[in-house]
């Protein structure tokens, strides 16, 4: 109605004839106010005076009477909305000439548009293998240079993490042909992966795996990085983090005292 109202402000015309393709239900309270045209069956006559001259709505229930072969155009072009079918193989009536029409005109409107798009999807599949093969050769390189698993633990695990992210988009992409990265580290790399399942103490054993007692640590990376690998999930701050972490390390210490003293 408000449509209606507007072209009838704007072009100083009389009321307009509307007609609604309805791909999804029709609302009760609408339906129950239409009534099927006499002369045309698959239409549902809408009061609509004085905004519009007619009112007419189509779904698939209307149409359900007149669906036979071959399809009246109208019928036809009603159905292709109606239908909702991406392809013409998914549609009922893909036989009818009239049907076949439609769709052909439809491929050459979106010609161009599905083109780029298959040109964007094919850069972005591109993009993955890629990002795949080059995180798949630094860690080779850096187990070649780096021998002791300890070192390079920290390193090794952003990385499987990155391709893991990057496994998980290349299917989404329908990039079938791309099986899952296997996961090849020494078992002291895969220390925190286990670790995140044994309670809250994994995220304070992730940072004293990564750093030793007396170094410099730098907080902000520390929490950045082990967010990546799925630590530190109820801290949002490396802040609160880093607070929490000393708090559990006064706890430490002093359970480890009083069990010397009961020793």
């Amino acid at each position: 109605m408000t449509y209606a109202l507007s072209s009838i402000r704007q072009y100083n015309s009389k009321p307009p004839i509307l007609l609604v393709f309805a791909i999804a239900s029709i609302k009760s309270e609408v339906r129950s106010r239409v009534k099927r045209s006499k002369n045309h069956p698959y239409l549902l006559q809408y009061n609509c005076h004085p905004w519009a001259e007619h009112c007419f709505f189509v779904d698939d229930h209307s149409l359900a009477s007149s669906m036979t072969v071959p399809l009246e155009p109208f019928v036809a072009l009603s159905s292709f909305f109606t239908c909702q079918a991406r392809s013409i193989l998914d549609h009922p009536f893909r036989q009818d000439t009239t049907i076949q029409k439609l769709y052909s005109i439809a491929k050459q409107i979106f010609f161009d548009d599905i083109t780029n798009q298959e040109t964007i999807t094919n850069d972005i599949r591109d993009f993955y293998r890629q990002t795949r093969s080059t995180m798949e050769k630094a860690l080779t390189c850096l187990r070649e240079d780096v021998p002791d698993a300890q070192q390079r633990i920290r390193v090794e695990d952003i990385l499987n993490h990155g391709l893991a992210t990057t496994h998980e988009y290349m299917a989404q992409h329908n990039e079938s042909s791309v099986s899952s990265p296997e996961r090849t580290l020494s078992p002291s790399a895969t220390e925190p992966q286990r670790q995140l399942q044994q309670g809250s103490n994994s995220n304070w054993d992730y940072i004293e795996s990564i750093t030793g007692d007396n170094e410099v640590r730098n907080w902000e990376s520390i929490f950045r990085d082990g967010k990546m690998l799925g630590y530190f999930a109820s801290y949002s701050k490396a802040a609160t983090m880093k607070s929490a972490y000393y708090r559990w390390k006064r706890r430490k210490r002093t359970c480890g005292a009083q069990s010397l003293k009961i020793y």
